[in-house]
């Protein structure tokens, strides 16, 4: 029970910094200091470090993933929303379509390693290689307009988010080869989703570029952002928490 009782901590602990760090953001865009801004940031660096420690290191593929159907539902919209993502930014220069083009792989890929989760099936390490791909030409792609950006603040946690899921990405296909570190997997998760909750500018931009009223627009924001929590925290927690649930049941 004190097991279970601390990972529902993480998971709460998690949520709660991701909306602290999203408002810190917002504020700071706004004018104001960045310094609450950053001095968060690196307390839950170390924070989520400390949690991802307290996890007993597995590296087997069946002692992390179990058949679950908030797995597979979530799972699912995330590739979703990834490859609509993909399709809504596939215009513009060849570079940028081919980015594109691979991120829709990314979540075809993505989604079929959920399928195959629910029916008890390992999934291939070759649908990680997508993902981490996407990641890798997406950095490369991005950085190059951010380095003429003397701001830093306007772009580093968007960043820090592609650089977390994708090495999260990297030690989730581990699994496949029974290779994986799962204190790895869950650090980088969490900054994920902290970071990626930061990038307020980029959800920003996107949702402008729709033309909606400003309270749509601050709607559409919040649920992005809650979805994203969900999406990357909260199911692979309830995951974890099932799987110590039946292993003391036995």
């Amino acid at each position: 029970m004190k097991q279970k009782s601390g990972l529902i901590g993480v998971v709460y602990a998690a949520i709660l910094s991701a909306i602290a760090g999203y408002f810190f953001r917002m504020t700071q865009l706004s004018g104001g200091s960045s310094v609450p801004l950053i001095a968060f940031s690196i307390l839950m660096v170390f924070v989520f470090a400390l949690a991802a420690v307290s996890l007993e290191k597995k590296s087997a593929y069946e002692a992390v993933y179990r058949p679950s159907g908030q797995d597979l539902t979530f799972s699912m919209l995330g590739a979703l929303g990834l490859i609509a993502g993909c399709v809504l930014s596939f215009r513009g220069s060849i570079a940028q379509m081919l980015v594109s083009l691979l991120g829709l792989l990314a979540g075809l890929s993505l989604g079929a390693g959920a399928v195959l989760r629910w029916k008890e099936k390992k999934p291939s390490a070759a649908f990680s290689v997508f993902v981490v791909l996407f990641y890798v030409a997406k950095l490369f792609r991005d950085f190059r307009h951010w380095e003429i950006n003397p701001a830093i603040l306007d772009y580093c946690f968007s960043l820090f988010a592609m650089i977390a899921f994708m090495l999260a990405s990297y030690h989730a296909g581990a699994f496949s080869f029974e290779r994986g570190a799962r204190r790895r997997l869950a650090f980088y998760s969490l900054l994920g989703v902290l970071f990626g909750a930061m990038s307020y500018t980029i959800i920003d931009k996107i949702i402008a570029s729709l033309q909606v009223d400003a309270l749509i627009n601050d709607t559409i924001k919040g649920s992005i952002l809650l979805v994203a929590v969900i999406i990357q925290l909260v199911v692979p927690m309830i995951r974890s928490r099932v799987k110590t649930k039946h292993t003391s049941e036995v």
